[in-house]
């Protein structure tokens, strides 16, 4: 139920969102780099830099998940060497003075018959420490690797999409490669939590994750032509910019995010079997991997609304597997 609203309130906002072109703000002057005569270009792409910050609305509070991943009924004992659960599991984009937030996936889209495909796979490594994963946010290029390395002695259980729950131990990480485009969020269902993270995963190598402050850099942006930047996450509607940046140069731009909704609090898990029930809905009784599937899907419906799509393939749309 959790997700399942949480995917309704963001298909709402993005609905209400449609009138919100006032946030976008232009970039300022670009300003080029390099000695004179150098070329800058990638796979025969010229391109530039983007750098920006992303910004929470005025007045608005700070983005919360409407659950923390330490509240899953399926959640086993958090070893006793690890703190106990706290705010920031729940409200997972550190928030600064000037509103800038970090951890947040910001993705560019534009000219699909000018635009970078994807390079040499990168590995992406995830650190389960004092029992979270770390980092919290992903941006990846399909074909990528997403590694998650435990440094605990408890056998963590994270799912990263091989199918079947496994083990990471300290002397075994895990691995799986990213050969789907869309969201992923990992997390550890069985046995003790282990945090949440979200792993993006998209067709063209011209994305980033906000650092301390909101700040972001793509040095591979393709130059001379209207580029899309949306700032993506689950707890936000996602926030558009409008930035051209020329061979070599770089272009500045700020980013203004709204955060969404958050859903009422999942109602009390029970162990009755109720499917045979005449009022039997599946939306309430929902099994862990369900509810992440429904959190991914709204995430890939929010992307497809912001005109994330297929022409340039950063994002295929599929419907998540049957649980």
């Amino acid at each position: 139920m959790r997700f399942a609203r949480w995917s309704v309130i963001v298909a709402l906002s993005l609905a209400s969102c449609n009138g919100c072109e006032e946030e976008e703000t232009p970039p300022t002057t670009d300003t080029p780099t390099g000695p004179s005569g150098e070329r800058h270009i990638i796979a025969g792409i010229p391109v530039g830099t983007i750098e920006g910050v992303v910004r929470l609305a005025e007045g608005e509070e700070a983005p919360s998940y409407a659950d923390s991943p330490f509240d899953a009924p399926t959640a086993g004992q958090v070893p006793a060497t690890c703190s106990p659960p706290r705010g920031a599991d729940r409200h997972p984009l550190a928030m600064d003075a000037a509103r800038g937030l970090a951890s947040v996936g910001v993705v560019a889209t534009g000219d699909p018959d000018h635009w970078l495909p994807p390079g040499d796979p990168v590995t992406h490594e995830l650190h389960i420490r004092d029992c979270r994963l770390s980092p919290i946010t992903v941006t990846a290029t399909r074909g990528d690797i997403v590694r998650v390395v435990n440094e605990h002695d408890y056998p963590f259980m994270p799912d990263i999409g091989l199918g079947m729950l496994q083990a990471a131990l300290p002397s075994d990480p895990l691995e799986n490669t990213l050969d789907r485009a869309g969201p992923r969020t990992v997390e550890c269902r069985f046995a003790a939590p282990c945090g949440r993270a979200l792993v993006f995963t998209f067709g063209s190598p011209v994305h980033a994750v906000t650092t301390e402050g909101g700040h972001f850099r793509i040095e591979n942006a393709p130059a001379d032509q209207d580029i899309t930047l949306s700032a993506i996450h689950p707890t936000l509607v996602a926030g558009t910019a409008t930035v051209r940046v020329t061979e070599g140069g770089t272009a500045h731009v700020d980013i203004v995010v709204h955060a969404a909704e958050i859903p009422d609090a999942p109602p009390p898990t029970t162990t009755v079997d109720r499917t045979t029930a005449p009022d039997y809905d599946p939306l309430h009784d929902m099994t862990p991997e369900r509810l992440r599937q429904l959190r991914d899907e709204a995430t890939r419906r929010e992307l497809a609304a912001q005109g994330i799509d297929a022409g340039i393939a950063p994002l295929e749309l599929s419907p998540p597997a049957t649980p």
